[in-house]
């Protein structure tokens, strides 16, 4: 008997293989792609920490470039500064500090020098480097000699040369005969006539009291005439003459340069005002300022000799006879003064020059003028201590003697001190202490 054939169900399992879902082949795909970028990553990052590691150990151990001027620029590799444009110079990370000896006793013997400042150390440039920048050094050699300290200066009017002149009684100036500044006068030279009520009442009652038979009143009225600041050559002259005088003349108090003028023709004045300001020129100051580390050595009596900058040919002796016990305001320097005569107006206030000051003779070292750093606040010099290591030294000057330096203490005879390519020691000495490599 035959099956009959059966209705086909669309739900019904299929046997054999089945085929893979959609998209499948695609995440896979994915999956690998992005193992492999995990991958990239993970050797980018080893590779770059193990080259920042021993970069750091190159560093630690190998050469950076600085450049001279700028510490702040440091790289890896020889160029030039971005901001000076000059050459980078190679440092020696962790390199050992120079050894310096103590100084000899006898760089003590002398005045007692100032600290070093605290940005200059001891520094060791190879002999290639001190040949191409030109160092040289010289022996500091000692001798007797007087030294002397230069400072800059300047004329002063004179404090007891200045003078006022005022009116004693109120009134109306009537007449100018100084009418501008600059106009010298001498001592009763009349400056101004002025009508003051008050003084040609008192001549009135001068006049009146003459009439009495009594003499008595005559001498009070005489007396305040004379108070009020009218001359005894006028009173006598109203006493003959019978009339009172309308004005009087305002006289210079003493010789000297107008120097401020406040009369004005017409103006109504009071003694409370000064009409003219005088100075006496016949006589000027000479001040000069000096640093506190100087003024020591200065001493009331030293000679001293002025020279003004624009006239070589003017040179001006005398002695110190003042120094001001308090520090200059501005610039915090202690002043000295001399006092000079100026009989034909040779100095004028407000002129600048050069103040040398004579010292007392003593026994002091000298060394070039290019070998000594001055910062204004220290003064120190680099030895040459041997092996190329150059060491700073503080030293306290005597003045100068042309193209030397007078050193009263800090150094020993014959210590070898660097003469030439001072600065550029100095930069190289600046440059380590900014590192860090410092010299205890």
């Amino acid at each position: 008997m035959s099956a009959e054939p059966q209705a086909h169900d669309p739900h019904a399992l299929r046997e054999g293989k089945e085929a893979p879902p959609r998209g499948v082949r695609a995440m896979a795909a994915v999956r690998w792609a992005l193992l492999a970028i995990a991958l990239g990553a993970a050797v980018w990052t080893t590779a770059s920490y193990v080259q920042h590691a021993a970069g750091e150990h190159g560093a630690s151990h190998g050469t950076h470039y600085r450049c001279p001027m700028h510490p702040q620029i440091v790289a890896d590799a020889p160029g030039s500064c971005p901001i000076c444009h000059m050459s980078l110079e190679p440092v020696a990370a962790n390199a050992p500090p120079p050894q310096v000896p103590e100084p000899p006793p006898e760089a003590s013997a002398g005045v007692p020098a100032p600290p070093l400042p605290g940005d200059v150390v001891a520094v060791s440039v190879t002999l290639d480097r001190a040949q191409a920048i030109g160092v040289r050094s010289v022996a500091a050699v000692a001798r007797d000699a007087a030294p002397s300290l230069r400072v800059p200066a300047s004329v002063v009017a004179p404090e007891q040369g200045a003078s006022e002149v005022h009116v004693r009684a109120p009134g109306f100036i009537e007449q100018l005969r100084v009418a501008e500044t600059g106009v010298r006068v001498r001592r009763g030279d009349e400056m101004l006539r002025l009508y003051a009520p008050d003084v040609y009442q008192a001549e009135v009652d001068l006049l009146a009291a003459r009439g009495f038979s009594d003499a008595g009143p005559l001498a009070p009225a005489r007396q305040r005439l004379e108070l009020l600041g009218v001359a005894s050559s006028v009173i006598d002259r109203v006493l003959a003459s019978g009339t009172p005088e309308r004005t009087i003349a305002i006289v210079a108090p003493a010789d000297g340069w107008v120097v401020r003028k406040r009369a004005t023709l017409g103006a109504y004045v009071g003694p409370d005002v000064s009409l003219y300001d005088l100075v006496d020129l016949s006589h000027v100051w000479i001040e000069a300022d000096v640093a506190p580390r100087d003024a020591p050595r200065v001493s009331l009596g030293a000679v001293a000799r002025f020279s003004p900058r624009t006239r070589a040919d003017v040179v001006v002796e005398g002695h110190i006879d003042r120094l001001l016990p308090q520090l200059d305001d501005g610039s915090r320097r202690v002043r000295v003064r001399m006092r000079v005569p100026n009989p034909a107006l040779a100095l004028r206030p407000g002129e600048y020059g050069d103040l040398q000051i004579a010292m007392p003779a003593a026994r002091v070292l000298v060394v070039p003028r290019d070998a000594v750093i001055d910062t204004g606040r220290a003064m120190y010099v680099f030895i040459d201590v041997g092996a190329g290591v150059y060491a700073p030294r503080s030293i306290v000057s005597a003045g100068g003697d042309g193209e030397s330096i007078l050193v009263a203490g800090g150094l020993a005879p014959g210590e070898r001190v660097v003469a030439a390519a001072t600065f550029l020691i100095d930069a190289e000495s600046r440059l380590a202490a900014s590192t860090g490599a410092k010299t205890r």
